[in-house]
């Protein structure tokens, strides 16, 4: 790839994010913005553990999972 378009696309990439982040961020954010800030994350191997994300532990104390356990016991 040329450097040319390396570097476009680089700056794409950083245009995005910047985007999304602020959209989350001013709470504007749509669905899609949240979904595609989810899609970019993780298609770029981003990823946390509760254990080493306050924010996720909150949030899995906030969703009702079902343990699978419990998904077995109700057949």
């Amino acid at each position: 790839m040329s450097d040319n378009i390396e570097k476009l696309l680089t700056n794409l990439h950083v245009l995005v994010c910047k985007e999304l982040t602020n959209r989350i961020v001013s709470d504007v954010a749509s669905t899609g913005d949240i979904v595609a800030a989810i899609r970019l994350l993780k298609d770029n191997g981003i990823n946390s553990t509760p254990e080493a994300s306050e924010p996720l532990r909150n949030l899995a104390a906030e969703v009702p999972f079902r343990v699978v356990e419990d998904i077995r016991e109700a057949k």
